[in-house]
C-alpha cells in the first residue's frame, strides 16, 4: 500500500507541476501544455534516489521518428538535471530515478538537443517531432558522480595497461617482427602488393579473417566490397590498416581495442571490452 500511495502522489505531483492537459494527440501519452511535449511512463522505480537540480542522471536514450517502430539513433548520456524553462534533457530528466523507463515526444524546433546525429540519421534533425525512449541507468549527486568518474578512469587505465601487456606477450611468444604504426596498430606484410594505396571513395575488395590473441577465430575468411572511407562498413582499425596497403598486399595486423570494439566490447558479448583483435587481411582490388 505504501508503494501504491507513493506512485499516486508522484503522478498527482506531476499533474500539478506540469499542468498536464487532456488533449491527447498520441495514445497513452500525457500532454504537458506548459512545455509543449508528450510524456509516457513505462516503468517507475521509486525505491531509488530522485534526481534533484544539480544531480547527474546517466541514461540510455534512443532518438527516433514518431511513427518509427525501431530506434534510429541510440547513445548513453550524462545529464546535469536542472529546474528551468528550457525544453531539453536537463528538464525532462528532473525527478527521475534509477530504473525508470519513459518516452517523450517533443517538437524538434523547440527541443534543445545536445545529441549530434551521425550523417546516416540526419533525417531526425529535419523531422517536426522527435520521439525519445529513455532508460535511466543511474542518479547521483555531483560529489558521488565525480567519485564514480575517478573509479571508472582508474578501471580503464588498468584495462588499457593490461591490454598492452597482452599484445607484448603475443609478440614475444610468436617471435615475428611487426611494425608499430603511428596509429598504434601493429603490422607485418605477408605478401607485397603493387601500385598505389587506396584513396577516399575508391571501391575496394578485401578478404579478411579476425581472431583473438589466443587464436580463437571470430570470423572466418570473408570477402567484401565497399567504398573506402564510407562510415560503418568496417571497424576503424581495418580502415587505418588498409590506408597503408597496396593492391595485392596481404598483411597481418594487431588492432588495439580502441580501433575495434573498445571499452564496451561487442553488444552480443562475443568480444569482451578492451580486447585487441588480430586480422589476416588482403587488399584484392582497387577500382577508381
Amino acid at each position: 500500500m505504501k508503494n501504491i500511495a507513493k506512485i499516486i502522489v508522484f503522478f498527482v505531483a506531476c499533474a500539478l507541476v506540469f499542468s498536464a492537459c487532456g488533449g491527447k494527440k498520441y495514445d497513452g501519452y500525457t500532454y504537458i501544455k506548459k512545455y509543449d511535449y508528450y510524456y509516457k511512463l513505462h516503468a517507475f522505480a521509486d525505491a531509488y534516489k530522485t534526481a534533484h537540480p544539480s544531480d547527474v542522471v546517466t541514461a540510455l536514450i534512443s532518438f527516433s521518428l514518431v511513427d518509427a517502430d525501431t530506434a534510429a539513433f541510440c547513445a548513453e548520456y550524462e545529464v546535469v538535471v536542472e529546474k528551468e524553462d528550457t525544453l531539453g534533457l536537463p528538464l525532462l530528466l528532473l525527478g527521475t530515478h534509477t530504473g525508470d523507463s519513459m518516452s517523450f515526444i517533443v517538437p524538434t524546433e523547440k527541443f534543445v538537443c545536445d545529441a549530434v546525429f551521425p550523417e546516416e540519421f540526419a533525417a531526425l534533425a529535419l523531422a517536426p517531432e522527435l520521439k525519445l525512449s529513455v532508460n535511466v541507468l543511474s542518479v547521483l549527486d555531483s560529489a558521488s558522480f565525480q567519485e564514480h568518474k575517478k573509479e571508472l578512469a582508474l578501471w580503464k587505465k588498468t584495462k588499457e595497461e593490461y591490454e598492452q601487456y597482452q599484445i607484448k606477450q603475443y609478440l614475444k611468444k610468436h617471435r615475428v617482427k611487426f611494425v608499430h604504426l603511428k596509429s598504434g596498430i601493429y603490422k607485418r606484410i605477408l605478401k607485397q602488393g603493387r601500385g598505389k594505396n587506396p584513396k577516399f571513395g575508391d571501391v575496394i575488395t578485401i578478404t579478411y579473417q579476425g581472431s583473438l590473441l589466443n587464436g580463437e577465430i571470430i570470423n572466418h575468411f570473408t570477402t567484401m566490397d565497399f567504398s573506402y572511407g564510407t562510415k560503418m562498413q568496417v571497424i576503424e582499425g581495418l580502415e587505418l590498416a588498409i590506408k597503408t596497403m597496396k593492391k595485392g598486399e596481404r598483411a597481418q595486423i594487431i588492432v588495439p581495442s580502441k580501433y575495434a570494439w573498445g571499452e564496451e566490447g561487442m553488444s552480443n558479448g562475443a568480444i569482451a571490452p578492451y580486447t585487441p583483435i588480430v586480422f589476416d587481411i588482403e587488399l584484392k582490388k582497387i577500382s577508381r
